[in-house]
């Protein structure tokens, strides 16, 4: 069995900038593109903005996306 020490793996760091909507399908459609376009022979850390998910809309549009205490 071979170990790798993960100080020692190479990683890649990427930042992916969305502008995020309302509707959270769309949003992870919109990562999925950016995701499949990075290298597939590296080991990626890929660092989203938060609210990635969801963001604008009316108001309570992100709570209602929200997980209930204790389950996220």
């Amino acid at each position: 069995m071979t170990t790798r020490n993960p100080a020692v793996t190479k990683w890649q760091l990427s930042a992916i900038q969305l502008t995020s909507q309302p509707d959270p399908e769309q949003n992870f459609q919109q990562l999925d593109h950016y995701l499949a376009l990075l290298p597939k022979a590296a080991q990626h850390l890929v660092v989203l903005p938060e609210c990635f998910a969801v963001f604008g809309g009316a108001d309570g549009v992100q709570q209602a996306f929200a997980e209930p205490l204790g389950r996220g």
